[in-house]
């Protein structure tokens, strides 16, 4: 009878130890998928923080800006050729005329692309200030500001653990 009650006290410590072996792979296997999510978050928190981007890529944000700004300027814009090109008598112009009247077309056409370009880094700049302004940064725990504890993953983590010892101790209870 002894060696029984030995048996059922050993079955009973193994079974203790596969729990607690079990709880640990799965506080470590939540701790690295807490870790994978919060990358996650601050991966996309940086996607889109525009502050963020332009300090990470100044040059890319730039030729982006005037990329936008160009675009802009040829939507709005109105070409110049179809204003060159209004009622003038049919005779042929002088050669050195018609070299003027394209090198003047280009320039045109290069400062409103310039034109352009400015404008929309401009815009831009305009929009980075606005949002710095706007959106001002989020507050920082401070304890003696914030008498209530915050919870956190550790806390969180304590809590489904008692809850999980609670659902595996009734377990066996029916």
């Amino acid at each position: 009878m002894a060696d029984k009650a030995d048996d059922i006290r050993q079955e009973i410590r193994k079974g203790r130890q596969d729990i607690a072996d079990s709880r640990s792979a799965i506080t470590e296997k939540l701790a690295i998928l807490e870790d994978r999510v919060q990358e996650t978050v601050d991966g996309v928190k940086h996607t889109f923080d525009l502050h963020y981007q332009v300090k990470q890529r100044p040059w890319l944000m730039f030729g982006g800006s005037l990329l936008v700004g160009y675009t802009l300027g040829r939507r709005g814009g109105v070409s110049s050729t179809t204003a060159d090109t209004s009622s003038e008598p049919s005779s042929h112009p002088q050669p050195q005329q018609s070299i003027v009247s394209e090198v003047r077309t280009q320039v045109k056409d290069d400062l409103a692309t310039i034109k352009g370009a400015a404008f929309g880094a401009v815009i831009s700049t305009l929009w980075a200030m606005a949002k710095q302004v706007l959106l001002p940064p989020a507050p920082r725990n401070n304890p003696e500001q914030n008498p209530v504890p915050i919870p956190t993953s550790k806390t969180m983590e304590d809590a489904r653990y008692r809850k999980e010892v609670g659902e595996i101790s009734s377990f066996g209870k029916s």
